[in-house]
């Protein structure tokens, strides 16, 4: 029955609220005064992570408790105060550069709760785990464990009596007595000091209490080295690891030396074995020496390792340091995990090694939807053997219900890896079943679970669906699998396909994957000008959603598809601004295989996405301290596999050849996507589509291209020093007199525009992506980042604002191609106050920058008059370097 909201019940329930909100400020005091567990959260690096397990601490309930935020970084002390100023139980310590061991033991000093955790960026606190451990104190003598849950290629867990594996000190909590008598290496993860507590003695809570998400073993990141001192990180690794074993010699910790070995190998030692083609001879031996020392005492936990962890462990133990760097730079084209083929049952990686063990090669499955109809539930379940490449797939399905009763000899009416299952509904009763399903494909035989359950309609309360895909896998449909991407691959290296003279193949790819277009502009005009001159020229236009708009005569092709594999190998002209041409794979990750090279007669011609603007290729990569196989990787699938590179002024010419290696052919006569913006029918271009997005002729439009930084974008800015712009805030702020364009993805962390706010979000006029001249036109001002934008907005006489409060994080991490004080007809601001402030007088922001832009224009965009597409063709039309065969 629906209340009656009389004023008397609404004054009731208001003050009702009030005052269980009272009573919940009051238990935090409490709680902050008289803990009885401190929560040590270590505050260093970025900022996402040290927010995540920040907030993760915040969340705990049950026990009084304290969070002791001991700042380590000084850039991260504004985001210790702004979770303060809301949880009342947030203390601060501030130790700026300290490493994590002084950072552990100045929280340490600082808490006032008898029992302590301690926490760091790269974990976070799974909801009631402080209770479930606290529940437990008086089991133990000195520490409660939890279980550890990781995140990975497969997601998995680690039981607390495997904890030695992995002895993350944010699984423990300790008495404080006891953390004052055990050793702290400085161990980021404080392994070594969670060894040291939990070999005295300690209870254990069975349900898992920490997601440990820096754990990567076998994934591809694992095998990207980005140190800067190889050396001094292997020295630092050797001894931690020897002093954890160290403390497990009693003859009833032999298991837990072992476990500890097999951990060691899986979580700590692919970073050091990704470097080891840097380290110097006696560092080369000591990674010798300790590969073997883990190798020996891991026994046989060793079949618990990830195949290519025990590969490339080996061979580093046998003292083959080439044949390892050789592995390494294959395990990160195939994302840490190699390519496997199927002997006798067996499952054996391609580039050698020891077997795939079972639980690397089971069974991989989820319930994809139920329908129910005629008397018979129809389950869809997507199965699959990990890391083995179907060929003649054999399933079996039963269910098992919650209490053990089994349903076998199911109709499968399609085989994997969609299976279909057809079940009468008389036989599924009142229960929920789990889906248990048996996959034999050349001998290899498993079964496994599949994830979620089935159960009728009437049962279920809702249909059990997956997550909607986003358009591009849902257009892929079954060719995203790996396997069939890796199939359709080797079909393009293999050179099946005859190259077609008359296909002309637009990738802006790299344009639209940041959501702003910056070099669709030069793909476009470039392609459909060749495809005008080409005879009998077909057009076809790269998308990942295949609803998007595409270039007038052109047809799309969705990114990574079989249609679009084979476009790109018989295309006579490729033209992209991706660097890589080919684009990432439908997982996300980077592509590293070398699979594509341009055949004899096909151009690919790389445009870049705009002028020049953020550090690339070599300056970039030498920054993230990559090691040389690796570049030598990400060159041989970029620059290599251009025919032919842009450039606007032949003085960019050097800087593209000494950031990229790149010694073919450059074509440095203006760029193609200005031609629009200085086109003679450039006002009625503004005007058409300002009217277009609602922008009338007396306001003020500002292009708002932005990136969407986790670390400095909404509501987080206060970890970057400061409020920071939020677009609806602004455009609240500014008034009716001003429209703001939102140019590319929005964050997430924005608040709504609300009412009456103009903000237009151009990714409802998607037919503008493919006129980002338009758009530039059409503004009168620009709000940007690191965007190349401000050199169209220069071009077309529009002054900008860059927003850069992380200019110096930015610089140092990624670099940046020139200086962006001296590159810029604008000013460089840090707070929302100040972007408020240069918007409000458009006219005289562009009076005081006139000068600069015009020298910018002067130097970036001189031989731009109109004809930059002509003459770019021209060039690529033309005998000799650079034009066809």
């Amino acid at each position: 029955m629906t209340p009656e909201w009389t004023p008397d019940a609404v004054g009731l329930h208001r003050w009702r609220g009030k005052a269980r909100r009272r009573a919940a400020r009051l238990r935090r005091r409490l709680q902050a005064h008289h803990p009885e567990v401190s929560l040590v959260v270590v505050l260093d690096g970025p900022v996402a992570p040290a927010r995540d397990v920040l907030t993760s601490a915040c969340a705990q309930s049950g026990p009084r408790l304290e969070v002791v935020a001991v700042v380590a970084d000084a850039r991260l002390l504004a985001l210790a105060e702004a979770v303060a100023e809301r949880d009342e139980r947030v203390r601060i310590v501030e130790v700026p550069g300290s490493d994590r061991a002084r950072a552990r033991t100045m929280g340490a000093v600082a808490a006032t709760a008898p029992w302590l955790l301690f926490l760091a960026p790269g974990t976070e606190l799974l909801p009631g785990a402080v209770a479930a451990l606290a529940q437990a104190r008086g089991e133990g003598p000195w520490a409660v464990l939890g279980g550890l849950e990781r995140r990975g290629p497969v997601p998995g867990g680690e039981a607390p009596p495997a904890w030695a594996r992995t002895p993350l000190l944010a699984r423990v909590l300790v008495d404080r007595d006891a953390w004052a008598r055990c050793l702290d290496d400085g161990e980021p993860d404080g392994q070594t000091a969670a060894t040291a507590v939990l070999s005295l003695g300690h209870a254990v809570v069975a349900a898992s209490v920490v997601r440990d998400l820096a754990g990567r073993g076998a994934d591809a990141d694992a095998w990207t080295s980005t140190s800067p001192d190889p050396w001094a990180e292997l020295s630092a690794r050797v001894a931690r690891d020897r002093a954890g074993l160290a403390l497990l010699e009693r003859p009833d910790q032999l298991r837990d030396r072992r476990l500890r070995a097999a951990g060691a190998l899986e979580r700590d030692l692919p970073p050091v074995l990704a470097a080891a083609e840097l380290l110097p001879d006696r560092g080369w031996a000591l990674l010798h020496h300790h590969a073997a020392e883990l190798l020996e005492v891991a026994g046989d936990e060793l079949a618990t390792v990830p195949a290519a962890v025990r590969a490339a462990a080996g061979l580093a133990a046998e003292d083959r340091r080439d044949d390892l760097v050789a592995l390494v730079a294959r395990l990160r084209a195939d994302a840490g995990e190699p390519p496997t083929r199927v002997e006798d049952g067996r499952v054996l990686a391609v580039t050698g090694g020891p077997d795939l063990t079972e639980a690397e090669t089971g069974v991989d499955a989820e319930v994809r939807e139920q329908v129910e109809a005629g008397g018979v539930l129809e389950v869809r379940v997507r199965a699959a053997l990990r890391r083995v490449e179907a060929e003649a797939p054999v399933a079996r399905v039963r269910l098992v219900g919650t209490g053990g009763e089994e349903l076998g000899d199911l109709e499968v009416v399609r085989g994997a890896p969609d299976l279909v299952v057809r079940v009468p509904t008389e036989r599924l009763g009142e229960a929920r079943w789990h889906v248990e399903v048996t996959l034999e494909d050349r001998g290899v035989r498993r079964t496994g679970t599949a994830r979620g359950t089935v159960a009728r309609e009437a049962v279920r309360r809702e249909t059990v669906r997956p997550p909607e895909p986003d358009p591009w896998h849902r257009a892929l449909g079954e060719e995203a699998d790996p396997h069939v991407q890796r199939r359709l691959r080797e079909q393009v290296r293999a050179g099946a396909h005859d190259l077609d003279p008359t296909l002309v193949l637009l990738d802006a790819g790299d344009a639209e994957g940041r959501g702003r277009g910056e070099g669709t502009g030069d793909v476009v005009a470039v392609g459909l000008e060749l495809a005008r001159r080409l005879p009998d020229a077909r057009v076809r236009w790269v998308v990942a959603d295949p609803t998007a708009a595409v270039p007038a005569g052109a047809e799309p092709v969705v990114h990574r598809s079989a249609a679009w594999h084979a476009a790109l190998a018989t295309a006579a002209w490729v033209v992209t601004d991706r660097a890589d041409v080919v684009g990432p794979l439908p997982d996300g990750r980077d592509d590293l295989d070398d699979w594509f090279v341009p055949r004899p007669g096909q151009q690919v011609v790389f445009t870049g996405a705009g002028h020049p603007s953020r550090a690339a290729g070599l300056p970039r990569w030498r920054r993230q301290d990559r090691v040389p196989s690796h570049v030598a990787q990400l060159l041989a699938v970029t620059s290599a596999r251009w025919t032919t590179a842009l450039v606007p002024v032949p003085e960019l010419e050097q800087t593209l050849r000494d950031s990229w290696a790149y010694d073919g052919p450059v074509v440095a006569v203006g760029a193609p996507r200005l031609d629009a913006v200085l086109a003679p029918d450039r006002d009625d271009h503004r005007r058409a589509v300002r009217a277009r997005l609602g922008v009338e002729e007396q306001q003020v439009a500002v292009l708002w291209a932005t990136t969407c930084r986790d670390d400095v974008t909404g509501e987080c800015l206060s970890a970057s020093g400061g409020p920071g712009p939020d677009p609806a805030r602004v455009a609240r702020e500014l008034g009716p007199d001003h429209v703001l364009l939102l140019l590319g993805p929005r964050c997430a962390r924005h608040a709504a525009a609300g009412p009456g706010v103009r903000l237009v979000d151009l990714a409802t006029h998607p037919d503008l992506a493919l006129d980002l001249a338009g758009v530039v036109l059409a503004s009168d001002v620009g709000v940007l980042d690191w965007s190349p934008l401000r050199f169209d907005l220069a071009a077309a006489g529009r002054p900008v604002v860059l927003w850069v409060p992380d200019l110096d994080d930015h610089v140092e991490t990624d670099g940046l191609a020139f200086d962006l004080a001296r590159s810029t007809a604008g000013p460089l601001v840090r707070t929302t106050e100040e972007v408020l402030g240069a918007l409000a007088d458009p006219a005289g922001l562009r009076r005081t920058w006139d000068s600069r832009r015009r020298e910018l224009v002067g130097f970036f965009d001189r031989l731009d008059d109109g004809g930059a597409t002509a003459r770019v063709v021209d060039a690529l039309l033309a005998p000799g370097p650079g034009g066809p065969a």
